[in-house]
């Protein structure tokens, strides 16, 4: 199947306003059916504690997503340190844990598990991005091709987490040797605010993720990223793998940036398709392209899942891009 009939179905889930209010804002007041967006993907559910009870028309966990998750502590911590670093509960973490001492420190190597699998409570996000809070989550695990930025605020739907774990493992068999993505924030266990770093991530369908740059790679310094040192190649692969998961609504990157991977595909694509595509450089139907400019996302890609199947308190846009 081609990419723009993969691409298609997305078009109806994002309703862009056909108005921009001057050169960086579109409206976050957005025209959303809720129906629409809820593609088959299943629905996953959470922690042994602080459990919030699922909808019944919620359609079940089509068990892609991790039943559990392990985590190999890196340094000596406290069980206290472990379960914040976590976003969870000391008991959380006790419960899960039974051999784990309260009291005393856990050595570096040890394996705990931070998550299980309970089918009872599935995930859900509630209301808009910018507004909303998520019940149950599911955690994104360490792994081979991506680094994680903080666990505490990694938290998803299974939407989402199980379309990054799809996408990592794609671009680890596509570039066994590439440099790893770096995954920014999702949101908290429990849904909501994120202190003052976002204006959405607040229900388990955001991500940051960073482009890839040209050179050598540095794991703790990012260097500033412009079209002439974004890696348009592998960049561009984890933008066609999301977008053809099904599993996305909408992409956010800076406008300079879009221009330059919208030349990078140019020959793959007619005009009319370019602009399904890419809101800049700016064409007749742009304004419903399916990746958009925000502000402040020249430095990292903001990746936007969609609802979980039957899910009606879900709400597409709120705030953009923050």
């Amino acid at each position: 199947m081609s990419f723009i009939a993969h691409l298609l179905p997305l078009l109806l889930l994002v309703f862009v306003p056909s108005t921009v209010a001057g050169d960086d804002h579109l409206s976050p007041s957005l025209d959303y059916n809720p129906v629409v967006s809820n593609q088959e993907s299943g629905a996953l559910p959470s922690l042994v504690e602080d459990l919030d009870e699922p909808d019944e028309d919620v359609v079940p966990s089509d068990g892609s997503a991790p039943h559990e998750v392990f985590w190999t502590v890196v340094e000596e911590s406290t069980p206290q340190q472990i379960a914040e670093s976590w976003g969870l509960r000391v008991s959380q973490l006790l419960k899960l844990n039974p051999e784990l001492p309260r009291d005393g420190k856990v050595a570096a190597g040890t394996q705990l598990l931070v998550y299980r699998y309970d089918p009872e409570h599935p995930t859900r996000s509630i209301e808009r991005p910018d507004n909303g809070r998520m019940w149950n989550g599911v955690p994104l695990p360490d792994g081979p091709n991506w680094l994680s930025k903080s666990h505490r605020f990694q938290w998803g739907s299974e939407v989402t987490v199980t379309g990054l774990l799809e996408l990592f493992a794609a671009y680890g068999e596509a570039y066994p040797d590439g440099q790893p993505i770096r995954v920014g924030d999702l949101s908290r266990r429990k849904g909501g605010e994120i202190a003052r770093r976002h204006e959405s991530h607040r229900s388990g369908r955001d991500v940051d993720l960073s482009y890839f740059t040209l050179g050598e790679f540095d794991p703790v310094d990012e260097p500033p990223i412009t079209p002439e040192n974004l890696d348009l190649e592998k960049t561009w692969f984890l933008i066609d793998a999301l977008l053809k998961s099904g599993k996305v609504q909408v992409i956010f990157v800076d406008k300079s940036l879009q221009v330059a991977l919208n030349d990078y595909v140019k020959p793959l694509y007619t005009k009319d398709e370019l602009a399904m595509l890419f809101e800049y450089p700016a064409r007749v139907h742009s304004h419903r392209a399916v990746i958009q400019h925000w502000r402040n996302h020249a430095d990292h890609l903001h990746v936007r899942f969609i609802c979980e199947p039957g899910n009606w308190r879900c709400r597409g846009h709120g705030e953009w891009g923050e």
